[in-house]
């Protein structure tokens, strides 16, 4: 990870990084969602999660640019299948519902925007949400489609305990690309140990020093 970040919503404290360029997924003792099988050119509401609602569609990548929706940059290669939402509207959102309760997510975010958002929830309980603003500057979220700047693998990891079972992905615009997500409970940190490196803080406008072992 390259940056790490905090934000705070609610009760909830979330650590953000971001994965170094080349790399598209994280696998490793988690679940993971590629969307493989589940979609089409003209894009399909397949669901891979528990329950999916709202403007989304599963796309293949044939022939690169489908519909305003660009597949994420190297993480969806041709003949592969990303999730975009919303569909072919300008704007719109979609929540997915994971069936259980988690404490770490991740997904590779194509072409950031600073209008594309993401939020997480426990049950009906807002816990957190990010848009792609976030990771400025250390990221660029202008919509690049071809460059590492604006492409990533984003990593939100709770702290002190704190779950989600479901979240919202939100665009203003065209569009909120992603792939490869993945989910699981792992050990996270708590905050007063993790280095804050620059990146912008959501809800807390304090950084703490990194704890050094003797």
């Amino acid at each position: 990870a390259l940056a790490l970040g905090l934000s705070s919503i609610s009760q909830a404290a979330v650590i953000t990084s971001f994965e170094a360029s080349g790399i598209v997924s994280n696998q490793v003792g988690l679940s993971t969602i590629t969307f493989e099988g589940l979609g089409s050119h003209d894009g399909t509401n397949a669901c891979a999660y528990t329950s999916c609602t709202g403007n989304f569609e599963v796309r293949e990548n044939t022939d690169g640019h489908v519909h305003g929706s660009a597949p994420p940059f190297t993480a969806t290669p041709i003949d592969g299948h990303w999730l975009t939402v919303p569909n072919d509207l300008s704007s719109g959102s979609a929540t997915f519902t994971l069936g259980s309760s988690y404490d770490y997510f991740g997904l590779f975010w194509g072409s950031i925007d600073t209008y594309n958002s993401i939020t997480f929830f426990d049950g009906a309980t807002q816990l957190a949400s990010f848009s792609g603003s976030h990771f400025i500057p250390d990221l660029e979220a202008d919509g690049g489609q071809t460059d590492w700047n604006s492409n990533r693998f984003i990593n939100f990891s709770f702290t002190d305990g704190d779950t989600f079972d479901s979240f919202k992905l939100t665009s203003n615009g065209l569009a909120f690309e992603t792939d490869n997500h993945a989910y699981g409970n792992v050990s996270v940190p708590e905050p007063s140990v993790i280095a804050l490196m620059g990146l912008g803080l959501a809800g807390i406008g304090f950084a703490r020093r990194r704890r050094t072992q003797a």
